[in-house]
């Protein structure tokens, strides 16, 4: 295994290799331990990280400088955790930002027209409850971010089986399922309006309301997130 020693100040530069496989990390010493599978690919995507140190670990779990033969110390016993996961439980919990899009009018009228659901509004409670009982591999194909007014918004297929309203996208917009807009070029002209960052989305709803989505507040769907979501709530009530 390759096992890097980072300051806590550069967390943010392991960012973009979230989603490797088997890289995982550790606290210790004030300090972070990062340690991932000793490859070719593996090494190539570690040279620009701002490490403090780099080791390779013999059988003995001992610390072995690159550029040295000798083992130096012991690598951390840990707990180590996938680095995934770690990274999740820094930002504050997914939530929507509620922003408000005043100089928007956004009007919603019933429509004809059937649509299929690819999101849903519901409440946290009911997800978690429901979440508690399904499998990983259902859960894998969510993703969901969530208010501090207990809302969460779910998406990806299938969508869990709870009470909430089921929703579809119109571009970068979600609207309930139902409803669109009065006139067809309106849609158009709410998304520039909004002047949506990359990768976000726009809420909306028939009473006109607007709430705008991060790209960063969409979060994987898992218990842990979910459970953590629900303690920050708990908190700030």
């Amino acid at each position: 295994m390759f096992v890097f020693h980072l300051s806590p100040g550069t967390l943010s530069a392991l960012g973009p290799h979230r989603t490797r496989s088997g890289w995982e990390i550790c606290e210790a010493d004030e300090a972070l331990w990062l340690r991932c599978p000793e490859t070719p690919a593996e090494a190539e995507a570690t040279c620009a990280l701002p490490v403090l140190a780099r080791y390779r670990t013999d059988s003995q779990n001992r610390l072995i400088p690159w550029q040295g033969t000798l083992p130096v110390a012991v690598a951390p016993a840990g707990p180590w955790q996938a680095l995934a996961a770690y990274l999740e439980v820094t930002p504050f919990p997914a939530r929507l930002p509620g922003r408000n899009q005043q100089r928007v009018t956004v009007t919603l009228v019933p429509s004809p027209h059937e649509t299929e659901a690819a999101a849903l509004l519901a409440e946290l409670a009911d997800l978690l409850a429901w979440a508690d009982q399904a499998s990983r591999l259902r859960l894998g194909r969510l993703k969901f971010a969530a208010s501090r007014n207990g809302r969460v918004l779910v998406t990806g297929t299938p969508l869990p089986p709870i009470p909430g309203t089921a929703c579809y996208f119109h571009g970068a917009l979600v609207l309930p399922c139902g409803w669109d807009f009065a006139a067809p070029l309106q849609s158009g002209w709410v998304e520039l309006s909004l002047a949506l960052p990359p990768g976000a989305l726009a809420l909306l709803d028939p009473a006109g309301g607007v709430e705008i989505i991060s790209q960063e507040a969409i979060v994987p769907l898992t218990l842990a997130a979910l459970r953590r979501t629900q303690a920050a709530m708990a908190t700030v009530c």
